[in-house]
This record gives structure tokens, sequence and C-alpha cells, in this order.
């Protein structure tokens, strides 16, 4: 599970595949040997419904005290590395495009 805040300071959680719980609450959950997915759409469409509800409910237990951070300068950090960041991975593509491996020398090649 990750957690995240927005710039008008609103919880997000964002879940994993890898996220799994039961009725015990524990942060660990194993995985039978054997398991059967349900797939009886009212129950399935019941079920989420209430589960987002639950975790709506705690997100907002935590929202009043995250409103009152002072996130602005943060975010205003944010978006000024991201305007100047640099994209690698395109750079690289850019020097590959324009190599001509034919002008390279036997030492240039080591």
């Amino acid at each position: 599970m990750k957690f995240y805040v927005t710039e008008n300071k609103r919880l997000i959680v964002e879940m994993h595949s890898y996220d799994k719980f039961d009725t015990q609450a524990t942060g660990f959950v194993p995985i039978p040997k054997t398991k059967i997915l349900i797939s009886e759409k009212r129950f399935l469409e019941e079920l989420t419904v209430n589960i987002r509800e639950a975790i709506a409910s705690v997100l907002k237990e935590y929202q009043s005290g995250v409103a009152e951070l002072p996130l602005k300068p943060v975010f205003d950090e944010k978006r000024k590395q991201i305007q100047h960041s640099y994209d690698t991975e395109e750079a690289v593509a850019d020097i590959i495009r324009n190599w001509d491996c034919a002008t390279l020398s036997e030492e240039d090649w080591i």
C-alpha cells in the first residue's frame, strides 16, 4: 500500500496486487495452498463498496491533520524539480539516433 497527499491536501491510498487482507488485521496474510476466486457479481459489488467506504472512513480520520500541514513550499519545489528534470533515457536515445558508427576509429570502439 502506498499513501499520497495531493496539492489540495487530499489523502489517497494506492493498493497493490500483493496487498492482502483478512479478518485479523495483521500485516501478513499467509497465502493458502488452495484458493478459489469468488465470481458472484452482486456479492462482489457490495463487498467492494463496503471496503471502499471503510477505507474512506479511515482516511477521513487523518484528513483534518493533513489539511493543517504546510505543504505549499514542498509542492512548489516538486513542480520546480519536474520543470528542471533531465530525461536521461531520451538523452541517450538522442545520442544513439545521432551516432554515426562509420566515423568511429578503432580506439573509439575499445
